[in-house]
């Protein structure tokens, strides 16, 4: 991982190889968990400029890859496998349950229309592939606001115990499962089709379908990211 990249000359390629880059390095214990993780690190491991190297340490430490020492900078995060799929397990069982009672308290129609817009802007994403790169960053920012906005009608609580789990590496929602630059097309459509299937349970008021469905959604993205860690410790 020492061997500086080539990356393409478009500013959001530079970012996005960056990112990928360092996530990789990362993931592979480049960087021993404690170490630091500085600008000049990053610009000669993936080649690129410190403001590029930054958008990438900023990405990654939301990812929670890299934690922030106030005065000292990033430093590398022990990632492991375990508690990412837990964490996982836990929004399931959370954002599960908020779905459930969304239904049960006459809360649904409170979110089904901003839902729905969102899996619009989807497939759209999922469209604009078929002929230009696939918009990584406005699929995560678009996945982010889906979860999001099912927890703010609910008790405080629910997003504490979510927030909880949503800080262990990779499990964020503004983490895409597959993270490559440009993840698996078909992987991004069965994550759109959980989506849709969510949105219409909680507009026809199926209660337990809609929990069902978000339990089974979340820990689907568990498993792809278990799948692609193990692809990027074995290539």
């Amino acid at each position: 991982m020492s061997k500086a990249l080539t990356i393409e000359s478009t500013p959001s390629t530079r970012v996005e190889t960056a990112i990928e880059k360092l996530r990789e390095a990362l993931l592979r214990g480049h960087f021993p968990p404690g170490a630091s993780v500085r600008e000049i690190d990053v610009c000669a491991l993936c080649g690129v400029s410190r403001t590029p190297a930054r958008s990438a340490m900023l990405a990654l430490h939301s990812e929670g890859l890299l934690d922030y020492v106030a005065q000292k900078g990033y430093r590398a995060r022990r990632f492991e496998m375990a508690n990412t799929q837990d964490a996982y397990a836990i929004r399931g069982v959370v954002e599960g349950l908020a779905c459930r009672l969304l239904v049960e308290r006459g809360l649904a129609h409170l979110v089904v229309p901003r839902l729905q817009a969102l899996v619009a802007l989807g497939d759209k994403l999922i469209r604009n592939a078929e002929k230009a790169p696939f918009d990584t960053a406005a699929w995560s920012q678009m996945n982010a606001d889906f979860h999001k906005i099912l927890l703010e009608p609910m008790n405080p609580v629910f997003d504490e115990v979510s927030g909880y789990a949503r800080r262990v590496p990779h499990a964020a929602p503004t983490t895409t499962a597959d993270w490559r630059a440009q993840p698996d097309i078909d992987l991004i459509k069965s994550a759109q089709n959980d989506h849709r299937k969510i949105v219409n349970a909680l507009a026809n008021n199926e209660a337990t379908r809609a929990e069902e469905l978000m339990r089974e959604h979340l820990y689907n993205a568990g498993e792809v990211l278990r799948r692609t860690l193990d692809a990027t410790m074995a290539g």
